[in-house]
């Protein structure tokens, strides 16, 4: 009789995985459910954002960090600080340009969430914010805005006029926000997600309104991808690309690297809790078998705070599928394997009569 090696899980349950990952691998809200130290790091960044001097322009604050680094998990603390000990002295606007179909939607909205913003402490100039911001953006061709409100407005009225009205309004309402005891902190997010157009919209935005007082910009993306993104327009190196978003961003921070002994604490625990949810025991001789594998062959892939929650995602979700039909040490470490070396576990899985032995006193063979 040959024994069951534990693949058959992912095939079985692909699409219900897939949902599970989509919607448990989320960015931590809270930092009382920080696993992974953002929080003193995020703490310590948004007190110096609240006490920053930003009356002579926009300071731009670049979070760096590879895709599941917790880029967006920095931002949420960042926003819980702010919230928490500085919320008579900042405004927060938060921006995610990834939810916009397009290039013009991003536009309109960032304006608009902006020109509000700004509102809440200057009052009652929401829409002359508004058009100041985007009339000015289309009117200097930094951001071209074909049929918005902007180009609107200059055909109904003299472009020299309008401008010079639209310029005094801005003055004035840049003097009452250098006055102005309140800031407005733009949390922006997902800026790595978006076509290469997008991005340098974004980035162009930012860089046109930085000379606004009292306006504080936290962009978080991968550094790296952005730079290329950029040197691909201007059609130069990379260096190119890296040099333009120096010119946008002031104060870049790279985010902390996650200690792999902090990643293999946190597996161990979320397989420990998968077992419990699943009423599944195993005894501390499998236990430290675990560990012994894990710090051995997974440790050196397992570079990410989201790789680490994805694996105990679908420890959660796998294990009570295939109680009691395979050994649960062994689907512990496959899952580790569809996870960590997804080439590895495809080979085994369209091989697996190459990896199937005969029953032992332990049970099905550890992948």
């Amino acid at each position: 009789m040959h024994s069951q090696i534990p693949i058959s899980n992912s095939d079985r349950v692909s699409e219900e995985a897939e949902f599970h990952d989509s919607t448990l691998d989320n960015p931590v809200q809270s930092p009382e459910n920080d696993e992974f130290d953002r929080w003193p790091f995020s703490k310590r960044l948004a007190d110096t954002i609240a006490a920053f001097d930003a009356r002579a322009g926009a300071p731009v604050i670049g979070i760096y960090g590879r895709w599941g680094y917790g880029k967006s998990t920095v931002l949420n603390f960042i926003r819980t600080q702010l919230q928490r000990e500085h919320n008579s002295t900042v405004e927060i606007l938060e921006f995610n340009p990834w939810r916009f179909k397009d290039q013009d939607a991003l536009t309109g909205a960032f304006f608009h969430g902006l020109a509000s913003a700004i509102d809440e402490f200057l009052g009652g100039t929401e829409l002359r914010v508004g058009q100041i911001l985007e009339y000015a953006s289309g009117l200097l061709n930094i951001i071209p805005i074909a049929g918005s409100a902007a180009a609107k407005l200059a055909e109904k009225v003299g472009t020299k006029l309008a401008f010079q009205s639209l310029e005094d309004e801005r003055q004035k309402i840049i003097g009452i926000m250098r006055k102005s005891k309140r800031k407005v902190v733009v949390l922006i997010d997902d800026i790595d997600r978006l076509d290469r157009d997008e991005v340098l919209s974004v980035l162009k935005i930012v860089r046109l309104t930085a000379n606004f007082p009292q306006i504080v910009y936290v962009l978080a993306f991968d550094d790296e991808m952005v730079a290329r993104a950029a040197a691909q327009s201007f059609g130069g190196t990379s260096d190119s690309g890296r040099q333009f978003l120096e010119k946008i961003v002031q104060y870049p921070f790279i985010i902390p690297a996650v200690g792999r002994r902090r990643l293999l604490n946190f597996i161990e625990r979320r397989a420990r809790d998968a077992c419990a949810s699943a009423d599944i025991t195993l005894d501390e001789k499998a236990w430290m078998e675990f560990k012994s594998l894990a710090e051995s062959n997974f440790l050196p892939r397992l570079i990410t705070p989201r790789q680490a929650i994805r694996y105990g995602n679908a420890l959660r979700f796998a294990l009570p599928m295939l109680k009691h039909e395979v050994n649960t040490l062994d689907q512990i470490i496959v899952e580790g394997l569809r996870i960590l070396f997804p080439e590895l576990y495809t080979y085994v899985r369209d091989n697996s009569h190459m990896f199937v032995v005969e029953d032992t006193p332990r049970g099905p063979i550890s992948v």
